[in-house]
């Protein structure tokens, strides 16, 4: 009888074993999980080296930006997307180029890139999320692009310069979700997986995440995106060049398991780009960091 007691409550081990590794199997999902009226604050930092030739010279441009958001949740959607109201707190700027180990201000660069920042401070848009983190919607940037831009007064300038200013506004709104997009089914540690890619992304990048390690309520995730184009852009208003791009970025980002937002990351990328034409092949190298101050309610 003995035994038998001692097999059966072997039998219940193994089950019990076997359902915990059933739940740990289960893994984790992760989707913005936010409420109406609650705010939080973000700090983002980016820097571009940019090693070039100019003039039969070699050159290397230091371009740093350091952007604070306020955020505000307008609206929690029913099917899970999330509205939030985006303010610029403080936009600021520093441009300078080494040469022969000398740093030089850009001070003509400076000056306009300090203008621009200031147009851009107190100014809000708006922008749609879906739960996984993809960004659904935007509404106000054209403004605010358009606001940064009031000194330029040839047209064609004007308009190129709008694209191009469009285009980096938009970097900014995907950021406020981090610029991850959630695994569709549950993962566990190890675990990698894609976002869902469109056919018409030119440049063709390949991002795939990989889940790190998880605890006390923060997932942690590796990055990765390789990139590699070949098209016919606008350098300048009626300047039509061929250019090639390939590059490829890596990093960490920490996601707050409660609510969805990243806590932080740190990514660092290179890339590479020739032209046919009037402009010289440039080196890129990339480094962002990036955190949020959680709202009160999900701390």
């Amino acid at each position: 009888m003995k035994m038998i007691a001692g097999l059966r409550f072997f039998v219940v081990l193994l089950l019990l074993c076997f359902i915990a590794s059933a739940n740990t199997r289960d893994g984790a999902t992760w989707r913005l999980h936010l409420q109406e009226g609650q705010t939080f604050d973000q700090g983002l930092v980016t820097q571009v080296q940019i090693s070039r030739i100019f003039q039969q010279q070699p050159e290397q441009l230091i371009l740093i930006t350091r952007t604070r958001l306020h955020n505000e949740v307008l609206r929690a959607n029913a099917d899970g997307s999330v509205m939030i109201k985006s303010t610029f707190q403080s936009v600021n700027t520093e441009r300078y180029t080494l040469k022969n180990g000398t740093k030089l201000p850009l001070q003509q660069s400076s000056t306009a890139a300090s203008q621009s920042a200031a147009a851009m401070q107190g100014k809000s848009f708006q922008v749609t999320f879906s739960p996984r983190g993809e960004m659904l919607k935007y509404e106000g940037i054209d403004a605010i692009a358009r606001a940064m831009l009031t000194d330029i007064k040839n047209p064609d300038m004007q308009k190129f310069m709008l694209q191009m200013t469009t285009r980096s506004l938009e970097g900014i709104a995907r950021q406020i979700a981090g610029e991850v997009t959630f695994p569709e089914s549950a993962v566990t540690v190890g675990d990698s997986w894609k976002p869902p890619t469109s056919s018409d992304n030119n440049p063709n990048i390949a991002t795939n995440y990989t889940l790190m390690s998880q605890q006390d309520g923060v997932a942690v995730v590796a990055l990765r995106s390789d990139a590699a184009s070949s098209k016919t852009v606008t350098e300048q208003p009626h300047q039509h060049t061929t250019r090639t791009l390939a590059g490829t970025s890596s990093g960490v980002i920490r996601i707050d398991e409660k609510t969805g937002l990243i806590r932080s990351y740190e990514m660092h990328g290179e890339s590479h780009t020739e032209a046919k034409g009037t402009f010289a092949a440039q080196h890129y190298q990339t480094t962002s960091r990036g955190w949020t101050l959680l709202p009160a309610s999900a701390k």
